[in-house]
């Protein structure tokens, strides 16, 4: 009698217990070493009732800005499309909240450099004292 109540005592496995991460507060045996929820109905409650995913805040607002960016480029190629590329003025494309610091890469199309975006790629250069943006698709 007396060994089998120091068996039970004893942990079956070399895990310290742990807390449930579903906010329950059971503190409970794992069973292996990344099992972090007592059961499955605690893992389901955990996975829809808490955050899912951390995001990283200035990775967004860089993924804000890169999409925005894109769709004005849209806008305008789809309205002033002449052959395979669009011309409009930098100060129409900037009022509309277009940032030229922020792009994915750079890439060489037809001997000119173009910064790209996800769909659309722009150069810009100047024409009688304007800053003109050509607007090119790339996919």
């Amino acid at each position: 009698m007396k060994k089998e109540k120091e068996n039970e005592e004893v942990a079956p496995l070399p895990l310290k217990k742990r807390i449930c991460i579903c906010g329950c507060g059971h503190e409970f045996q794992p069973g292996r070493r990344n099992q972090k929820y007592y059961n499955s109905i605690h893992a389901n409650f955990g996975y829809n009732h808490n955050q899912r995913k951390k995001r990283d805040k200035n990775k967004n607002e860089l993924f804000k800005v890169i999409s925005k960016n894109d769709r004005i480029l849209e806008k305008h190629y789809n309205s002033r499309i002449r052959g395979e590329k669009a011309l409009v003025t930098f100060t129409v494309i900037r009022s509309e909240g277009f940032d030229n610091t922020v792009f994915t890469g750079r890439e060489k199309i037809d001997e000119e450099i173009y910064f790209t975006f996800y769909n659309y790629a722009y150069r810009m250069y100047e024409m009688n004292g304007y800053k003109i943006v050509e607007i090119k698709k790339i996919i």
